[in-house]
């Protein structure tokens, strides 16, 4: 959960060497022309992120998580998996679910003051959510004076996003640690999309790394050189929107097919540009479906019968049959069948990607 970034690279310097970004290197080795992965494409528009090992160019792969690699003299000489899933039904997890609490706090706590072992200063990330507050909560343990970072975004929002300031300055004074606030008007944010772009090595449709970012320049103008970073809180306890939308489904899973069919229809009449009406929209769009199906579409953010009307007759020629939903539904087929459906959605979180929504 706990990891360390490194916030004296700048930007500038990355754009300066582009030899620094390790991945970029690989761009020399490829072909002349650059083939587009038209599927990853359609997947990344349809998740904003793309399951499986597709990239946007279709000569570089991606591992999935869990697997490792070995290549000598050009070729591929060992693949495999190095981590699975357990069978979250099991006897033993069962036994040991007593212990989970207090296995989490021990082990969240060795990690974060193992990461405190430094020879420079080190600070920490803050939102006020539970994983960068659990992580400022244990490293205060090593030390009480550490200062803490977040960030203040000015001008308009959209409709239903989170301001997380009034939570980090509570979570601040509740430690009692300091912190200190960048402010970022959201023009200049969009100022900077470009050269975030640039930065990230495939298509990310969230301008989080814009706000490490500012909060990193800030850090290391104050001398802080490494800074704390927690993530996973929602992916591992149900946080996200998603989440508690499939744990709500008792309340109207039992009703005909038929009524279910309608609920999708008059969501999608609902007024997309307000929080409420895209909430709606999300939730019941997918009622008519069945099974994993239904899993899956509560991570996608536009369905195919609209990205159809965005793409040329060439480019949905050239998608075919594809199914952008493909890789999540051949990965939910070998998890265990008797887990439940909250489970095998948590089981997408850290086997599929990194970032939530």
């Amino acid at each position: 959960m706990p990891s360390v970034l490194n916030p004296s690279i700048s930007p500038s310097a990355l754009k300066a060497s582009p030899s620094r970004v390790s991945s970029k290197r690989f761009l020399p080795l490829l072909p002349q022309q650059h083939e587009l992965d038209l599927p990853s494409l359609h997947r990344y528009l349809s998740f904003l992120w793309c399951p499986g090992d597709g990239t946007p160019i279709k000569a570089v792969r991606k591992l999935q998580p869990g697997e490792a690699m070995i290549v000598r003299r050009g070729e591929v000489e060992q693949h495999w998996n190095w981590y699975q899933l357990s069978d979250v039904r099991s006897k033993k997890f069962n036994a040991l679910k007593a212990n989970c609490i207090s296995g989490l706090a021990l082990h969240l706590r060795r990690a974060v003051h193992r990461q405190m072992v430094a020879d420079v200063p080190v600070g920490a990330f803050l939102s006020g959510g539970l994983d960068s507050s659990a992580i400022v909560a244990f490293a205060r343990e090593q030390n009480p004076d550490i200062r803490c970072f977040t960030i203040e975004t000015t001008g308009r929002q959209d409709p239903g996003v989170t301001d997380d300031l009034p939570y980090a300055r509570r979570v601040a004074k509740h430690l009692g640690v300091s912190l200190d606030v960048v402010r970022i008007d959201a023009s200049r944010m969009a100022d900077d999309l470009e050269k975030m772009v640039w930065q990230l090595d495939e298509p990310l449709a969230d301008p989080a790394p814009l706000n490490v970012l500012y909060i990193s320049q800030l850090a290391r103008e104050q001398g802080i050189k490494v800074l704390l970073s927690g993530v996973g809180g929602d992916d591992l306890f149900a946080g996200y929107r998603r989440h508690r939308a499939l744990m709500a489904e008792k309340w109207w899973t039992w009703l005909p097919i038929s009524v279910r069919k309608m609920l999708a229809h008059f969501s999608g009449s609902l007024d997309q540009r307000r929080a409420m009406g895209s909430r709606l929209s999300k939730l019941f769009r997918g009622a008519a479906l069945e099974g994993d199906a239904r899993l899956v579409n509560y991570f996608s953010w536009i369905q195919r019968d609209d990205l159809d009307r965005l793409y040329s007759d060439q480019f949905r020629s050239a998608l075919n049959d594809s199914k952008a939903e493909a890789p999540i539904l051949d990965f939910l087929q070998g998890f265990p069948t008797e887990a439940s459906r909250i489970e095998r959605m948590l089981a997408l979180e850290p086997a599929l990607f990194s970032d939530g929504s």
